[in-house]
């Protein structure tokens, strides 16, 4: 990463931890909000780990938090989706959309994180091809 895309992302960066802090903050402690909150914290550091480029647990684990953050939002989007399209009153596709290209970063460096740095994962010279 170069100088402006670092300031990009540790921007990125600053701006969901702040916006996942607010939806923590203001959700009741129900089991829907918690595994919300712990996949948020989870992808959090993921983010933290390719911004930093340093390792973080396992590579195993965060290849299953890449897919288990991507399979629960693609059921969270289909079904407010579908809650929207039929004429929820608080739900707008637009907001959803937007929602939606706001999360395209993280989920592009968590992807980034698990699958496409090997210099993270593996001692010098003994990456795979």
């Amino acid at each position: 990463m170069d100088g402006g895309s670092k300031l990009y992302w540790w921007a990125y960066f600053v701006f969901v931890t702040l916006a996942s802090a607010r939806f923590a903050y203001g959700s009741s402690p129900s089991a829907p909000s918690i595994l919300a909150n712990a996949l948020s914290i989870a992808s959090l550091l993921g983010l933290l780990g390719y911004l930093t480029q340093r390792r973080i647990g396992a590579r195993i684990v965060w290849v299953v938090v890449f897919c288990v953050v991507v399979f629960v939002a693609a059921l969270g989007f289909v079904w407010l989706t579908v809650l929207a399209a039929h004429g929820h009153p608080r739900l707008k596709l637009s907001a959803l959309a937007f929602a939606f290209l706001l999360l395209l970063p993280h989920w592009y460096a968590l992807w980034r994180y698990a699958f496409r740095s090997p210099h993270i994962w593996y001692p010098a010279g003994l990456a795979p091809n």
